[in-house]
Order: C-alpha cells, then structure tokens, then sequence
C-alpha cells in the first residue's frame, strides 16, 4: 500500500504507460467492482481537439446544473489535472485513495491472470471509481490513442460518440494511412448510439459513414462555424445563427466549438432538460484549457501550444496568421522525433523572425541541435540552447514590443516552459 501521493505517482511513473487491448482493463475493472457500468458517457475520439471538445462540454454540463465527470488526457502540469468534477481536479487525498484500492488487488490479478495494468488503464480505472462515487450524471470521456483498443472503449453506455477531426498521428501504432487511422478510432462507435462529428477528409468520413452504418447509429457533421473577431483574450464565433464569446483562441475552436454546440442540443432532444440556451452560453463563454493557445503572458504576448503534429501545426500556422499578421514572431520549439518533424517544421517556420530549439528530459524527445539542423534549412534565424530555461531567456530578452513569443509542440516540455516563465518574471518584475 502507499503511504503518500508522491509513492504512489512514482509507482505508476514506472508502470508501462499504455498498451493496446481490453483484456487488462476489463479484468482491473471486474476487481473493482465494475464502477463504469454505473456511468454513461460522450466518449471523444479524433486527432486534434479532444481537449478543447471535453473543456467546452464540462463547462457547459457544469453551468446548466449536471455533476460532469472529466477525463481527459495526457496530463500537462499535474497528474490530477487529467480527473476532475466540473472544473475542480481529483484532490491528491482521493486519488492516493483510489490508488490503494488499485494496489489491493494488483497481486492476484498478476497471479490469476498474468496481467499488469499499465498506467493508463490504472488512471482510467482511478477516474471510474472517482466519478462514481461523485454521482456523475455524465462523464466527459477522452481516449487515449486510437479508439478501437484503447481503454476508455470498455464502456458500454455511450451517449454520444463524438469525433474532432481525424488526421495523420501515432502512425505505425494507429496504421499508416487515414482509412486505417480513421477505423481504429472509429472503434469507440457502439451499436443504436449516436454519432456526431466536425467535417473530416473523404477516407475519414467515409469510414465514419461505414461503422455508423454498421452498428445501425445516426451519424451528423457538424458545419464549421465563422470567425467573428476576437484577439489574444479570446473571439466570438457564429453558429447558426447564434454568436459564442470563447476564451479559447485558435483556427481549430472553429470546428470544435460547432461540435460542442451540436453534442448539447442532441444531449437535450435525449432529455437532459436543463440544458438551456443560457447555461450553455455562458459555459462556452468561461471554457479554459491548458497548453492549448494558452496565453502565459501579455508583455510580450507569450503563447504556449500543444502543435505536436502535422495537422496541429498547420492550424497553429493559420492562427497566428489571422492574430498577428504584422507582429515579429519568435518560435520556441520541441518536438517528439516519432512525429512528422519535417512536415511540423514546414507548416510553421516560415512565419517566424528567429526560431529557438532546445533539449529537455524525454526518452521520446528529438534532441535540440538536431532539430535546429532542420529548422535551418528553411530559415536562417535559428538557435540551440540547451534548456528550458535559456530557452526561454533568450526569446524574452530578444523580444520588443512588436514581438509574439510562442512555444509549441510536445505537450511534455510546455510545463517545463511555463515555469520558467514565470521564474523569470519574478526574477526580472518591473523590467518591461
């Protein structure tokens, strides 16, 4: 048994971080008492978006009175981040809890069956329990990779599948065309549920007419909504016919929001009856979400983004494009070398004055000189430091009041960069 939260986040810091298949999770979960049998769920698959999709649903569920069971993942500055209730994250207290209860049955589930759960499927199974005893009305639920085989697809009653768009990412482990990717994810469909998506390429939506199909589901497409205005505070998008105040920035939120939007109505036509216009409104309006066009800082504008892949990047691109089309833009950037760098790397560097590379701890990470190798052969302006923190230092004492500052690419290094941040703002206050 652990004694402290730390014991227990270092235990399943150790663990295999996640695998394919629902044997393991599906035998934890008997143990436990199979508390996600008690839950129904929308259950969110796709590439880019899932994380925008679950902050507009659980604000909106939160506003209109529903208790809104999250689960969204990876975590970007702390593991509790990835469980909560509305807005409020699983206290430590509660998730050592449930990590005990875990530990409790771990030695027989080895013995007996000759499985060990890996960490997500331990998070998965701490999230069930948590939102069970919280009572959930509904859970927002965000798979991991893939669909099909992924974890979270041990659940039964779904509500709604809902799909943010599906795009090339994970490829080798997914499948190394859009079809392949698609029908993985296109796994968490069950049978007679209902499926919602944003607009997808051809394969994609095909596949996704073909599995609705087959499990005799209704499938819709949500159209893309219009950019009205909006600056680093947030913008206003129209959906027909209505406008929506967001916080959250960037081209995707065009399609996410939509999404959100059509998830609730469908929601209320199944009778959940509080969810009002207003409610809805006003949860849209409050969203927030980590790491994604997050704004860290104002002067200089600092934008911290979670553009890890070629679609991501892409969109990124288009963003800063219609923000700062006049601004002098300064790329901070680290990237997984199992990603499509050169694509990553092509979609965004050639809007920027000066790009900056760096190394950080991650066994997947693509070191920073060779990344800047990459960065030079389509600009001239790039450096390598060997930190966050010089990293960081360097953009901000290169920075003028023209400047934009953004960081993207893997999730893992953006905690790393916001701190920093804000220990250099406190080292140097008053400086600007």
């Amino acid at each position: 048994m652990f004694k402290s939260f730390d014991e227990a986040l270092s235990y399943l810091e150790e663990r295999s971080p996640s695998s394919f298949g629902l044997k393991s999770i599906e035998t934890l979960l008997s143990y436990l008492g199979d508390p996600e049998k008690d839950l129904k769920f929308i259950h969110i698959a796709g590439t880019n978006g899932k994380g925008s999709l679950v902050a507009y649903l659980t604000a909106a569920l939160d506003r209109c009175g529903y208790t809104v069971g999250r689960y969204s993942s990876p975590a970007v500055f702390d593991v509790t981040d990835i469980i909560g209730i509305g807005r409020d994250n699983i206290s430590r207290d509660d998730f050592l809890k449930y990590m005990n209860i875990i530990a409790s049955v771990l030695p027989e589930m080895k013995k007996k069956f000759g499985l060990e759960p890996t960490r997500f499927e331990m998070e998965t199974a701490i999230a069930f329990m948590y939102f069970k005893e919280k009572r959930s009305d509904i859970v927002v639920l965000e798979t991991g990779l893939g669909g099909r085989l992924d974890a979270t697809n041990i659940v039964k009653d779904t509500l709604i599948s809902a799909f943010v768009s599906i795009s090339y990412d994970h490829m080798g482990i997914l499948g190394n065309s859009l079809r392949e990717i698609a029908e993985e994810k296109a796994g968490i469909i069950k049978e007679n549920s209902i499926v919602i998506s944003v607009k997808q390429e051809g394969d994609v939506e095909k596949v996704l007419l073909e599995t609705a199909k087959e499990k005799k589901s209704a499938i819709y497409f949500a159209s893309k909504g219009e950019f009205m205005g909006g600056d680093v505070n947030g913008q206003v998008i129209s959906y027909k016919g209505r406008e929506f105040p967001t916080k959250l920035i960037g081209e995707h939120q065009l399609e996410n929001l939509p999404l959100a939007i059509e998830v609730l109505r469908t929601l209320k036509r199944m009778g959940y009856s509080k969810i009002g216009d207003l409610g809805v409104k006003e949860g849209i309006e409050s969203a927030t979400w980590n790491a994604r066009c997050e704004v860290i800082g104002k002067d200089p504008i600092f934008i911290i983004d979670g553009a890890h892949n070629e679609r991501a990047s892409a969109m990124l691109s288009l963003t800063l494009k219609r923000y700062f089309p006049d601004k002098r833009l300064i790329f901070i950037m680290g990237i997984f070398k199992d990603k499509d760098v050169r694509q990553i790397v092509e979609n965004t560097v050639d809007l920027a004055n000066e790009v900056i590379t760096f190394d950080w701890e991650h066994e997947r990470k693509l070191g920073g000189e060779k990344l800047k190798e990459i960065v030079s052969q389509y600009m001239d302006n790039a450096h390598f430091m060997k930190n966050a923190r010089e990293a960081v230092k360097y953009a901000l004492e290169s920075a003028d009041s023209n400047s934009v500052i953004v960081a993207f690419g893997s999730l893992s290094h953006l905690k790393e960069i916001k701190a920093e941040y804000k220990r250099y703002e406190e080292d140097n206050y008053g400086r600007y």
